[in-house]
């Protein structure tokens, strides 16, 4: 017999052993299960889907969130990052930085555009000018001009005091003005301390432009010329212009010194004034606006001084050119420019209105063309002096002649012939009652196709001293006492008196040293005059071998009852001499005198 006690006590503890072994079994297939379900759902996503029984789902949900964020997430994040940073940075970074960095440094490489030809650039600032009109910048501005740059720029219209002078000593630069202007004023070096010159140009090569000097003293201060070029080649000055006003001397200090805009005063050469504008009205008794010499005989030559204005109203010359003792000054051209000598009020009277040599030492070649010319002055518009192979054409000559003793001639030659020119000018005098006006030319030149008109009253001769007058127009509004003394040639001019004319040529006390020809002229008086009046007269003339012509030459004047005479002769001769009087028509003129009688010495043709 079974005890069910003794039964269940070993019965019980198999069953439950068993059924924990089907438990075990049974959680070992779930776990199978999951693992094959996460590996297709992982398949699912690179391959599409698999054959995963729908009932494992819901099971799987729940286990395979947590693992695919762990997994995904860690191979984005070092992928991109790593990536993209490292390529961005390096490449702009280096590129910039070396291409915006010299171009910030204004004295090495300016920015302005218009430089860019430089090898070097400087701004008189750098140098710590202050360009405000208070402070003195005379060394920052010398420091500029010889810091070894090949541009020196001045701020754009500024003004820049200056109580000492300036001084470019290092050839090759080019400064850059900007319209802006260097001054001078009552704080400038002391008179008791003079140096002659402001602004010193003594090296070669050397460009100026745009640059403006101004004398604001109103006391005498330590110079006398604003600008000077010496011992110095291949200069220009473009656009600058020079101002002394008439204020320097408003302090009461003595109109008895001299102040000049500019001087070329010896060993230049290949100089080029331009665009300029020279103003001295400062009314001193010595004084211009621009002087071109070689006053140590060094030599100089190559001056082209073109299209400038000069206003001056000082007693010397606007323009004056001289040497020191030799010929050494050449190769001067002077053209299209605007020139105004003007009378002073205080200073003496002005001398000379353009020197173009002086007698005793001249220039050689010199050309005054094209310009535009007023010329106040008691001795000569224009002196030529024993200058050679001078031409003065194409300009416009306006001419007044000053109080003096001495009369007053437009152009003054030399006693000998070298070559000078005067054509196709327009010249026009003035009438002024208190002047001395003398006449046209006197002295060797040659004066050809000019219009002339002179309001003058001629107290001399209109040409005088082996002038050579050939195709001009001439018209005189005043009274006139002579045409021509001691000519050497008078042809093809057309003269036309509309006041009296006394003796229209005459050879007073002349020895002839060439043949004279007064031929194929038309000369009209269309006044009448008081007193007797003749063509031509040789009284005390030495005629000397040479040949005296008088032909083919048409001479009117109104009817009369005043006696008028063809010629008059007194020669000195001892021999016989040759005077031809051919083919004339004069009306009017039909009187004849020979001192003397027709002798022996008298060889009259008149066929």
């Amino acid at each position: 017999m079974f005890n069910l006690k003794s039964i269940m006590k070993h019965v019980i503890p198999v069953a439950l052993s068993t059924i924990l072994i089907i438990l075990l079994l049974s959680s070992s297939s779930v776990v199978f299960a999951r693992s094959k379900s996460y590996n297709n759902a992982y398949s699912y996503k690179k391959h599409g889907p698999t054959t995963i029984t729908p009932t494992v789902t819901p099971k799987i949900t729940p286990t395979i969130t947590p693992k695919i964020t762990p997994t995904v997430t860690p191979k984005i994040t070092p992928t991109v990052t790593p990536t993209v940073t490292p390529k961005i940075t390096p490449t702009i970074t280096p590129t910039v930085t070396p291409t915006v960095t010299p171009t910030i440094a204004p004295t090495d490489v300016p920015i302005d555009p218009s430089l860019s030809g430089f090898n070097k650039a400087v701004y008189v600032k750098n140098f710590g000018a202050y360009g405000d009109g208070i402070h003195d910048d005379t060394k920052a501005i010398n420091q500029a001009l010889n810091s070894g740059a090949d541009a020196v720029v001045f701020e754009a219209n500024a003004s820049y005091k200056a109580n000492d002078y300036i001084s470019m000593d290092t050839p090759g630069v080019t400064v850059i003005g900007n319209n802006a202007t260097l001054f001078t004023d009552n704080d400038y070096r002391s008179r008791t301390n003079f140096y002659e010159w402001f602004f010193n140009v003594v090296a070669s090569n050397i460009t100026i432009n745009e640059l403006n000097l101004e004398a604001k003293e109103s006391i005498l201060v330590g110079y006398k010329t604003q600008f000077v070029i010496m011992n110095a080649s291949n200069v220009t000055v473009n656009k600058c212009d020079f101002t002394i006003p008439s204020t320097v001397l408003s302090g009461g200090a003595s109109h008895a010194i001299e102040y000049s805009n500019l001087d070329l005063f010896t060993g230049w050469h290949n100089i080029i004034i331009q665009n300029s504008t020279f103003t001295n009205l400062a009314d001193t008794n010595a004084g211009v606006c621009a002087e071109f010499r070689d006053i140590y005989n060094k030599g100089a030559s190559g001056l082209s001084f073109t299209n400038n204005t000069s206003t001056s109203n000082c007693h010397d010359e606007i323009i004056a050119m001289f040497t020191g003792s030799t010929t050494t000054l050449s190769d001067i051209s002077v053209t299209n420019n605007y020139i105004n000598a003007i009378a002073g009020n205080v200073s003496i009277p002005r001398t000379l209105g353009i020197s173009l040599g002086y007698d005793g030492f001249g220039l050689s070649n010199i050309t005054f063309t094209g310009n535009t010319v007023n010329l106040f002055a008691s001795y000569a518009g224009i002196a030529v002096g024993d200058s050679d192979n001078v031409t003065v054409s194409d300009n416009t000559i306006n001419f007044t002649a000053l109080t003096n003793t001495d009369r007053a001639s437009v152009f003054k030659g030399s006693t000998v012939d070298n070559n000078i020119n005067v054509t196709n000018n327009t010249i026009t005098i003035a009438s002024n009652t208190t002047g001395n006006f003398g006449g046209i030319s006197d002295g060797y030149i040659n004066f050809t196709s000019n219009e002339i008109t002179c309001n003058s009253v001629v107290t001399d001769a209109l040409f005088s001293n082996n002038s050579v007058v050939k195709g001009n127009t001439i018209i005189v509004n005043s009274e006139a006492s002579r045409l021509g003394n001691s000519l050497i040639t008078f042809e093809g001019n057309n003269v036309t008196f509309n006041s009296t004319i006394s003796t229209m040529f005459e050879f007073y006390n002349k020895t002839l040293t060439s043949d004279v020809n007064i031929n194929n002229n038309t000369i009209v008086c269309r006044k009448d005059s008081p007193s007797n009046s003749t063509i031509f007269m040789l009284n005390g003339t030495t005629i000397n071998g040479n040949v005296f012509s008088f032909s083919n030459n048409k001479v009117t004047t109104p009817n009369s009852s005043t006696a008028k005479s063809f010629y008059y002769m007194a020669i000195t001769d001892t021999t016989t001499q040759k005077i031809v009087l051919t083919n004339n028509l004069l009306s009017n003129y039909s009187n004849t005198y020979v001192e003397g009688g027709i002798t022996p010495i008298y060889n009259i043709i008149y066929a």
